[in-house]
């Protein structure tokens, strides 16, 4: 294998990403208060008690960075939520999925909403709770502050992880009774001593924090904590209450900046502990602070690495609520003869109406960081969605920063909006109870990172020298174009993962440039660089990083380029490498591709037995993929042996086609000589360990222009990781 990683490292045959960079933190923090008589959420305002802040961090190293917003606001919605995103997005040279901004939701403090604001300008309406030149202003002086946090970045080489115990804080809003329904409404600030004296109900105490270290030296801690923040308000006076008082006495303790999250505390407060007594700010705000403070000593860390971080996110479409009727809202905001608030609450229920006729998607984000989730949801989100994720993931760390976008108001759960109750009314949620579904798919998909793996033979470009009318030719001069039709198929497919038999280099460098974001590693089968065939393996650059990488012959001289077994008809290959998931927090497998005899079922039986051997050595134990063209059924002995089915039978190896459609059909046929039929046996297989479940498997039949891309059709699997493999 010397000669094949020597041409890699001449880069003759190889495209590979480049080296992982330094992961970094950036820091920005600016002032976030209003000027005085600009209005706050209730009143307009008087004095600044307290100043509030706009602060997050950028992410830097692993692909586009990552921006992390956290302000304190009450909230920020539709195109302002938009707008805000969108100007740290190019001030961080990042793309809108990567950013995700949030409030905290304390009340006496501003709210943005342009989409509604618009409508109140458009219609005459006198009541507008924004105060648009400051929002830009804020969000101007935030992306330059994120800009400047670039340059000062510092490495990150530890991540700590902590949870503590907040005592005496939140207590759930929605007190049911015998029927079932919401008897009782505790709110955040609740004087009637019965209503408080309702047990907790169904909050997480638990304080989460995660914090970056520069080996020895704390760079910034992220907290969350999922409850309504406000002690009391309408004071007209700006303050961050007791969660931001908190933040503070911490970051002041520690040095290290605090920057804090809500979570999912739609239907939880403080009112179990919170009469409105203006002392009790204070009170909320010691413990916790306390909570953090626990936290902060408790702390875990471990080593963190580029490739261990990912950012991923799902567009939903969020259902609009039923009673929502266009025609009655545009009436009610026409009408000047209704009171203005009113007319208000209509604009706000159109502005999200509109988005939602409209198809406009809202992106649910996810940042995983070694063995942490942290999940970025939009609205006043209802505690059981925070506390699914925990049981959807209980063998991570999983945190959540909900009240994103504020366009959609209260999320209930979809048993909500039978019980009745504020949140869940027709005033407050502007989504419907098949909201639910729609946000736990979303979940689902960010906490279950899955693998779309493909095998596919494109045929080599052996008819070079043939007419252009050829329609097996690769890269026709007329209408058949294989070369287009190749990068169409596999750009539809959307594989991360996968194993390209046959290709030439020249080939390759065709695909390389008709599919952007993806990698390879390949070397030629007839001298280890550019020379015959390849078994090729492309993957997504944006998710994996490449490690330990090379090739062998299948021969009785695995190491001599172009050598073959004695029975063979030509020279055969497995090419491997070792790549880590960013989505999977930085897990490492292992992906072997090969192309196995077309004549010589001994040949195949000693491949079968030569890839069984390297296996161990290859893969140290972490999971396996194995793609190919086989060149033989899999009921054959060379499948058997090669899956493990007899002698050395660790690693077991899965057939992922036949663990998803178990019955063995007739109409299986792989290899079909550009004739399209069906019938037949698979000789190209998806082989992979237990570390993954295969959950959707099928052969691609897909033609264009009545011609087939190759002699081959691709198979296409989805793997849900299992378990993790833990990273050294």
């Amino acid at each position: 294998m010397k000669q094949c990683l020597l041409s890699f490292a001449l880069g003759l045959t190889v495209s590979l990403s480049a080296v992982a960079a330094d992961l970094r933190l950036g820091i920005f923090d600016i002032d976030a208060s209003p000027p005085i008589g600009s209005p706050l959420a209730y009143d307009p305002t008087i004095a600044v008690e307290v100043p509030l802040h706009c602060r997050g961090v950028v992410v830097l190293g692993s692909g586009k960075p990552i921006v992390l917003c956290s302000l304190d606001w009450i909230g920020v919605g539709n195109a302002s939520h938009r707008a805000f995103r969108e100007q740290l997005a190019r001030a961080c040279q990042t793309t809108v999925d990567r950013v995700s901004v949030h409030v905290i939701h304390q009340h006496d403090a501003p709210w943005s909403d342009a989409s509604t604001d618009q409508l109140l300008v458009e219609h005459g309406i006198g009541y507008r709770p924004f105060d648009p030149v400051f929002e830009r202003q804020v969000m101007s002086r935030a992306a330059e502050a994120a800009t400047r946090s670039m340059t000062d970045a510092q490495v990150v080489t530890h991540l700590g992880t902590a949870m503590a115990t907040v005592d005496q804080v939140a207590s759930n809003r929605r007190i049911l009774g015998e029927d079932g329904k919401v008897l009782h409404v505790r709110w955040t600030a609740t004087v009637d001593p019965v209503v408080r004296a309702f047990p907790e109900g169904t909050i997480d105490p638990q304080l989460r924090m995660i914090t970056f270290w520069n080996n020895d030296k704390p760079l910034a801690a992220l907290t969350y904590y999922a409850t309504h923040p406000q002690s009391y308000y309408r004071t007209g006076k700006a303050n961050p209450d007791f969660p931001g008082l908190a933040r503070m006495a911490r970051e002041g303790a520690t040095g290290v900046p605090h920057i804090h999250f809500n979570g999912a505390g739609g239907n939880v407060g403080a009112g179990k502990y919170n009469d409105g007594d203006p002392k009790n700010r204070q009170v909320l705000a010691d413990r916790m602070a306390d909570a953090m403070k626990r936290a902060w000593e408790g702390q875990v860390k471990a080593p963190l690495h580029a490739e261990q971080v990912e950012w991923q996110s799902v567009p939903v479409e969020l259902p609009p609520a039923p009673h929502f009727d266009r025609e009655q809202l545009e009436a009610d905001l026409n009408n000047g003869e209704l009171p203005e608030m009113q007319r208000f609450v209509a604009a706000t229920k159109l502005a999200w109406l509109r988005r939602c006729l409209a198809h406009e998607t809202i992106d649910v984000g996810c940042l995983a960081m070694g063995s942490v989730r942290v999940l970025h949801m939009p609205g006043e989100l209802f505690v059981e969605y925070q506390l699914e994720a925990q049981r959807m993931r209980p063998d991570l760390f999983v945190a959540m920063a909900a009240y994103g976008d504020y366009g959609p108001a209260y999320i209930g759960t979809a048993i909500a909006y039978e019980q009745g109750g504020y949140e869940t009314g027709p005033d407050a949620s502007f989504v419907s109870p098949q909201v639910e579904s729609t946000l736990m798919a979303a979940m689902r998909d960010l906490l279950h990172p899955t693998l779309k793996v493909s095998t596919f033979n494109i045929r080599g470009d052996f008819d070079l020298e043939k007419a252009s009318r050829d329609a097996e030719a690769w890269n026709s001069l007329s209408h058949r174009h294989r070369r287009d039709h190749v990068a169409r198929l596999i750009s539809e497919m959307a594989p991360d993962v996968i194993g390209v038999q046959e290709a030439f280099v020249h080939q390759l460098h065709d695909l390389e440039t008709s599919l952007p974001g993806y990698a390879y590693y390949a070397v030629g089968r007839d001298d280890g660089r550019k020379a015959g065939e390849t078994c090729a393996i492309f993957y997504r650059n944006d998710r994996f990083h490449p490690g330990k990488h090379g090739t062998f012959w299948l021969s009785e001289s695995p190491d001599v380029a172009g050598s073959k077994f004695p029975d063979a008809a030509c020279t055969r290959i497995a090419s491997w490498i070792v790549l880590s998931d960013g989505s999977a927090g930085g897990a490492e497998f292992l992906v072997v591709n090969t192309h196995w005899d077309h004549v010589s079922e001994n040949a195949r039986r000693h491949a079968a037995g030569q890839i069984r051997r390297e296996l161990p050595r290859l893969a140290e134990g972490r999971p396996i993929l194995v793609l190919g063209d086989m060149n033989t059924r899999e009921d054959a002995p060379p499948l058997a042996t090669l899956r493990g089915d007899v002698g050395d039978t660790t690693p077991q190896l899965i057939d992922a086609f036949r663990s998803v459609v178990p019955v063995r059909g007739t109409q299986e046929a792989t290899f079909h000589n550009f004739r399209g039929h069906a019938e037949g046996s698979r000789i190209d297989f998806i082989l992979h360990s237990d570390a993954w479940q295969a959950t959707k498997a099928e052969i691609i039949r897909t033609r264009y222009d009545q011609e087939f891309p190759s002699d081959h059709f691709p198979v296409l699997t989805v793997l849900e990781w299992k378990h993790l493999p833990e990273r050294d």
